[in-house]
C-alpha cells in the first residue's frame, strides 16, 4: 500500500467518496442509528463536508477515509466529518487523518475543535475520548436525528483544571436540559414547549 494524504480530489471522483462515507456508517445504520451523513447527497457533499479543510486518505485510485473541519470563530474549529472505509478499518487509517489534522489545527492556532457524536455510538464515543482526548462539554439533540449527542472538545494545548471542571458543569447542565425539554429527534417535550414558550414571550 501507498497511502497519501490529500487535500483535494477531482469532482469526478465526488461520487466515491460518497458512496464510501456511506459505507463507513452502515455499522451504525444496522445498530438503528441514523447519522445525519448516512444520507448525504452530492450537495450536502460539497456544502457540509468538501466546503471545509479536508484530509483525505488515498491509496492510488481508492479513498480510504476523510476528515473535514470548518472554522466556526473565536479560534474554534468545527468537525464536520470523520470517515474510514469499512475496508480499510484497523490499519491506522484514522490515526493518520487524525494527526494530519491537528497539525493544522496546532500550526493555525486554534484553541480547540468542537464535534458530537451520537451517545449510543459506543466506538466513536470512544475514539473521541480515548484517541482524541476530548472532554465531553455538552448533550445535545438536533432535529433529524434520532439520538441524543454528546458534544466534545479536544483542546489543542493542555486544558486547564479550571476549565476542566467548568465542562463537566456544562455537560451536567445541558444532560439535564435536553433530557427533559427534547426527544432524540430534537423536538421538544411537553416541558420543553411550554420553556420555549416563556422564552419567546420574555
Amino acid at each position: 500500500m501507498n497511502i497519501q494524504i490529500i487535500n483535494k480530489i477531482p469532482e469526478a471522483r465526488y461520487p466515491v467518496l460518497l458512496s464510501m462515507i456511506h459505507d463507513s456508517f452502515c455499522e451504525y445504520l444496522n445498530q438503528g442509528i441514523v447519522f445525519t451523513c448516512s444520507n448525504y447527497t452530492l450537495e450536502d457533499l460539497r456544502n457540509k463536508v468538501l466546503s471545509g479543510v479536508c484530509f483525505i486518505a488515498v491509496d492510488g485510485d481508492d479513498i480510504l477515509g476523510i476528515t473535514s473541519v470548518s472554522d466556526i470563530g473565536n479560534g474554534v474549529a468545527y468537525e464536520n466529518i470523520t470517515a474510514v472505509s469499512p475496508y480499510a478499518k484497523n490499519i491506522g487509517i484514522g490515526t493518520m487523518l487524525y494527526n494530519k489534522r491537528k497539525e493544522y489545527l496546532k500550526t493555525n492556532k486554534y484553541i480547540y475543535l468542537k464535534s458530537d457524536t451520537a451517545v449510543k455510538a459506543i466506538g466513536s464515543v470512544n475514539w473521541h475520548l480515548k484517541k482524541c482526548g476530548c472532554y465531553i462539554a455538552g448533550y445535545q439533540s438536533y432535529h433529524s436525528t434520532n439520538y441524543y449527542s454528546f458534544v466534545f472538545r479536544e483542546y489543542m494545548g493542555k486544558c486547564s483544571f479550571y476549565i476542566a471542571i467548568y465542562l463537566r458543569l456544562r455537560f451536567v447542565l445541558s444532560f439535564l436540559f435536553c433530557r427533559i425539554c427534547k426527544t432524540e429527534n430534537g423536538a421538544y417535550t411537553f416541558i420543553g414547549r411550554i420553556v420555549s414558550t416563556i422564552r419567546n414571550i420574555i
